[in-house]
């Protein structure tokens, strides 16, 4: 496999597993995101247990699920605005009130 992590994704509706060296089939990302080979494998792409407190809290508790060792860039996004449908793992989109200050749904997510 020569260094390629191979993703796995895991659909909630139909428990079907993708595997792909290519490419990755969004659409069918509603579950969880598995790299196989990742030392620090960590299966938590959304946490909305974070919706309703104010932002740092929720960094803080999202922080702390992914590890020490994450690299994870967060991204303030106004309620109710458009967002690009490229997806990056390192991207995590937390989502927040007029004033800035408290998450809102949808819960914050990898991508």
């Amino acid at each position: 496999m020569a260094n390629m992590l191979a993703f796995h994704l895991m659909a909630e509706e139909n428990k079907d597993v993708v595997s792909t060296d290519h490419g990755l089939d969004f659409g069918r990302l509603q579950g969880r995101v598995m790299m196989s080979g990742a030392a620090d494998y960590n299966p938590k792409i959304s946490w909305p247990e974070v919706v309703g407190l104010k932002v740092e809290k929720a960094k803080e508790i999202i922080r702390g699920d992914l590890g020490p060792a994450s690299e994870s860039n967060f991204v303030l996004i106004p309620e109710g605005s458009f967002v690009t449908m490229d997806f990056q793992m390192s991207r995590i989109r937390i989502f927040v009130d007029a004033s800035g200050q408290i998450v809102v749904d949808p819960p914050p997510a990898v991508g």
